[in-house]
């Protein structure tokens, strides 16, 4: 079991320091990846770096740039995977987003995975397991302000194939509805080849099949153990139905993350932050990695044998110190329980 870690990249903790601190403190420890994710238009409404009652140095509604923020960690590391976890790909221009993939890759020495994600959708709906709240409408105006507009999953397939054509073509051409060039010469490409590794974010079965079709690795966020297994057997028929080895690439799940004293005392930590996106304390405890070092561990099992291979932590935390805290309990406890 592999472990990776969400860098603090926004609210109020944000800062140059603190990501390098957290990104140090990730490589030494041995954990796989430190990650990001991706909004240009953010109003706050979402913690992902702190606890909700923080009153720290910077701006509740920062989010530093997904890319940029990884460069900047690339030039402080030397062995930890930099993985965007997810980059909303309808959003960005494949021409321009795959230069800087590119260049990212060669920059950090080969160290890039690659998250795409479709973005969640612009209403509620019944298969949603996390309740983004006013959060939704920043993802409304992010949509308007970039134009992606209409069905994002034909846009998001169509900008995959442009950017694959660019990193593997000397003179790129492409042609679809919504992105074409001809004999575009785009370099350096990717040091990894053809391109770096790539996993699909995404809990629905049109994920699974992008998934499948890209062959792609697969990292949903606030699963179940059930879910997880039900989605990896979908997976691998999938992968089969398309002429392709069925084990996928990697399996991994992103999510929410506190260890306390007690199982209580995790939830209640981290309930005043994130519990509102959760339909109740139920779903909170499925949902995220919440306990005792016993507890979490064996959490942390049952979804190792739900096939997942990495756990990609979004720690709840009220100071950069609780947070590396957080990645040597992990690393002193947790690791050796589960290997």
């Amino acid at each position: 079991m592999r472990f990776a870690v969400m860098l603090p990249q926004a609210n109020r903790l944000a800062s140059p320091e603190a990501l390098v601190e957290v990104a140090q403190a990730a490589e030494e420890l041995g954990f796989s990846a430190v990650s990001v994710r991706d909004h240009v238009v953010f109003n706050g409404a979402y913690i992902t770096s702190g606890t909700a009652d923080l009153e720290g140095p910077g701006e509740l509604r920062a989010m530093f740039e997904a890319l940029e923020t990884l460069t900047w960690v690339a030039a402080h590391t030397s062995r930890v995977r930099l993985r965007t976890s997810v980059l909303i790909l309808p959003n960005r221009h494949p021409l321009l987003l795959a230069k800087q993939l590119s260049t990212l890759d060669v920059l950090s020495g080969g160290r890039l995975t690659i998250g795409f994600g479709v973005g969640p959708n612009r209403r509620e709906t019944a298969v949603d397991t996390t309740k983004l709240g006013a959060h939704r409408v920043n993802l409304e105006k992010e949509y308007d302000a970039f134009g992606a507009h209409g069905a994002r999953g034909p846009r998001m397939q169509e900008y995959f194939e442009a950017m694959v054509a660019i990193w593997t073509q000397e003179s790129a051409s492409y042609r679809g509805e919504t992105v074409a060039f001809d004999d575009v010469e785009v370099f350096p490409k990717p040091l990894q080849r053809p391109y770096p590794p790539i996993v699909v974010g995404g809990r629905s079965s049109a994920a699974l099949r992008r998934a499948a079709r890209w062959d792609a690795g697969w990292m949903p966020s606030q699963v179940t153990a059930q879910e997880i297994a039900a989605g990896v057997a979908e997976l691998r028929a999938l992968r089969e139905q398309a002429g392709l080895a069925p084990e996928p690439p990697s399996i991994g799940i992103n999510v929410h993350s506190a260890i306390a004293e007690s199982t209580a005392a995790a939830e209640a930590f981290v309930a005043p932050t994130i519990g509102h996106h959760f339909a109740g304390p139920e779903a909170l405890r499925e949902r995220a990695l919440l306990g005792d070092v016993e507890a979490f561990a064996a959490r942390v099992r049952a979804y190792r044998d739900a096939g997942v291979e990495e756990i990609e932590l979004k720690p709840v935390y009220r100071s950069i110190d609780d947070c590396v805290a957080h990645l040597r309990t992990i690393h002193d406890e947790v690791m050796p329980a589960v290997a």
